[in-house]
């Protein structure tokens, strides 16, 4: 069995139990900036920090995995740690899009930071 089939195996069974509960779930509605408690603001801001420690950690982590698999469930951790600890609400989409934001916030950052290109 090739690498990359055991990988969509593995993403297609972490998957699965959330379209089983997202069958029975009642029509989602849709989220503002002004709904959204200050604890879901901050996963965008900690993504990067947490995934810079567990490059650093672990730093043989292929590019590819880092914005497809572990920036959202970075979102889906940081998101489940919020509703245990603080009792707000559980809400697993938008976790992960804010962990994807997370990745987006730094690729802004590095592009900003990033010296402009000279012409010779």
């Amino acid at each position: 069995m090739k690498i990359h089939t055991i990988i969509l195996l593995i993403i297609a069974a972490f998957f699965a139990p959330l379209a089983i509960f997202a069958a029975d779930a009642a029509p989602a509605t849709v989220a503002t900036v002004n709904d959204l408690p200050w604890q879901l603001a901050l996963i965008p801001l900690l993504t990067p920090l947490i995934i810079s420690c567990v490059k650093i950690l672990v730093p043989k982590i292929p590019g590819a995995i880092i914005p497809t698999i572990l920036a959202p469930v970075l979102g889906i951790v940081l998101d489940l740690v919020s509703h245990l600890t603080m009792s707000t609400s559980l809400n697993i989409w938008l976790a992960m899009g804010l962990g994807l934001a997370g990745v987006g916030l730094r690729e802004i950052k590095d592009q900003l930071t990033k010296p402009p290109e000279t012409d010779t």
